[in-house]
């Protein structure tokens, strides 16, 4: 027997995420992923380009992360900060830590 729900893990997430099961078909079930919350996240508009030290500009690493932030409206203070560390390089992020 199929559970009632399928636990995935978000991409960049440590917590896990459950996928509803709607309906069945014969003895196996389908599962719609356009409905739950991990497709909805997972489609972004552009993407993040990693920081270097040496070869980046910050004036427009800064201004094309802004525009990231809007085009996907990335608002919370703590996501922001998760992702302008997480696209800087080796080097660049030990310069922030």
């Amino acid at each position: 027997m199929l559970p009632e729900n399928i636990t995935t893990w978000r991409r960049g997430s440590f917590e896990p995420h459950v996928v509803k099961m709607s309906k069945t078909i014969g003895n196996l079930r389908e599962f719609s992923v356009k409905d739950s919350d991990w497709f909805k996240m997972s489609k972004t508009i552009g993407n993040l380009r990693e920081f270097s030290v040496k070869d980046s500009d910050w004036s427009i690493f800064k201004a094309r992360l802004e525009q990231y932030f809007i085009a996907n409206e990335i608002t919370e203070a703590e996501i922001k900060r998760a992702l302008l560390l997480n696209s800087c390089d080796e080097e660049a992020y030990r310069l922030i830590y």
